[in-house]
């Protein structure tokens, strides 16, 4: 997406370019949501030297290796995947409210710049293997890892 565009501008641009798209589809239902949100967060350790191209480059990773992973859902013939990089998409950077953690927040058109819908059955799955090639890459911890210290530290904020 160019830069300096506000949010609002996006939002419908990725909306408008669904619904041109929409006459072309030709099996399944209506196109109901035209994004789809991933959030990048390693931790503060792993992204404590970041610079913004660190980020930008990350949110490019992100995207490649999410196309690259393909899933067959249940009850469907043919893999599952996505054509994320050649889609409008957009990424913003924040710090956690409470922690202060940064994180990235990548938002994707569901219709690519050819006009095919980018298919995101059981996208949750893809997407978590997807963090667990990158975190690999990097040497970060897995997302099951973290999410078990994760429960240990809220079971003994708890019982505290």
């Amino acid at each position: 997406m160019p830069e300096g565009i506000v949010p609002t501008a996006i939002w419908y641009m990725m909306k408008h370019h669904c619904q041109l798209h929409q006459q072309d589809r030709t099996v399944g239902r209506k196109l109901e949501r035209f994004m789809t949100t991933f959030v990048i967060s390693p931790s503060k350790e792993e992204a404590a030297n970041f610079t913004m191209n660190d980020w930008a480059n990350l949110g490019d990773e992100a995207l490649e290796t999410l196309d690259s992973v393909g899933l067959i859902p249940t009850g469907m013939k043919k893999e599952a995947k996505t054509n994320f990089r050649n889609s409008m998409n957009v990424a913003g950077l924040h710090s956690d409210s409470k922690s202060g953690t940064l994180h990235l927040h990548l938002d994707c058109c569901r219709v690519d710049l050819d006009g095919n819908t980018n298919d995101v059955h059981d996208i949750h799955k893809r997407a978590m293997m997807a963090a667990e090639i990158i975190n690999m890459r990097h040497g970060w911890k897995q997302p099951k890892e973290i999410r078990e210290m994760r429960k240990e530290e809220i079971t003994a904020e708890r019982d505290t």
